[in-house]
């Protein structure tokens, strides 16, 4: 059998790659809330904000950290995906709070 080589930071390398080859494109990227036990079972705090800093070096991305946010259990479907009842509490939070990006997007 072949050795099968799986690249852990594929998704992570392909958007830095679509953001860095794109420089007059603005990139908002937001983290939406996670669950506390989905944070508590992956404990990737070390990878996550090692990769929000290279985002945040980046002139043309508006990265937006609400992963810790606290919403009632109610609001997740499983403790990795919101609700729909998540979604659109989140939803309005998320422009609410943004507005001006929405309202005035970066060119």
């Amino acid at each position: 059998m072949e050795d099968f080589n799986v690249n852990e930071n594929f998704e992570i390398d392909e958007l830095m790659k679509t953001i860095l080859n794109n420089p007059n494109i603005s990139f908002f990227i937001v983290r939406i809330p996670e669950h506390p036990i989905h944070i508590e079972l992956h404990n990737n705090k070390e990878r996550f904000e090692e990769v929000s800093s290279d985002l945040n070096k980046l002139e043309n991305v508006t990265f937006i950290d609400y992963g810790l946010h606290e919403m009632e259990n109610s609001f997740f479907r499983d403790f990795n995906h919101l609700s729909k009842d998540g979604m659109n509490y989140f939803t309005e939070i998320l422009y609410n709070e943004n507005r001006q990006f929405f309202n005035n997007p970066i060119k």
